[in-house]
């Protein structure tokens, strides 16, 4: 082999393995784009209910589910990042005692979890209010739960 063609063949990989960074950037800027970045977790009581707002950078896709012993109520944020929110949110009202917030990898990717801790027997409805999730709580029999989406 001759020096000009090591040369090129050299160059050649140089040139490869820049494509191959330029593009492996390229999925990363676009995927951290579709990130939703949960920025807020605000706890208000609003008369008999509490309101759980998920203050995120996107429309939410979530999953919400209640479970028992002890009664809580876990929400799954897909494709979401947690971004500065304390892994404790520790607002206690006649709904929730406190909130775990944490950051997981789930089958799509990053995934952000809550974990609303309960006082009891609670009722919840979900809303999508742009790109906010909010969550209304309502001590009432379980087995009531519901879920709207509006902007």
């Amino acid at each position: 082999m001759s020096r000009a063609t090591g040369m090129r063949s050299r160059v050649l990989a140089m040139a490869l393995a820049a494509i191959a960074c330029t593009l492996a950037l390229a999925q990363t800027a676009e995927a951290e784009q579709a990130t939703n970045r949960i920025r807020a977790v605000r706890v208000t009581e609003n008369g008999n209910q509490t309101v759980v707002t998920i203050d995120g950078s996107r429309r939410p896709a979530y999953n919400v589910y209640s479970l028992r012993s002890p009664n809580r109520l876990v929400v799954d944020l897909a494709r979401s990042r947690i971004d500065g929110v304390p892994s404790r949110v520790s607002s206690r009202t006649d709904e929730v005692d406190g909130i775990v917030v944490s950051q997981r990898r789930g089958r799509g990717g990053q995934q952000g979890r809550l974990v609303i801790n309960l006082r009891g027997d609670v009722a919840y409805r979900t809303n999508v209010s742009g790109d906010d999730l909010v969550i209304t709580l309502t001590g009432a029999p379980t087995g009531s739960a519901s879920s709207s989406e509006s902007d």
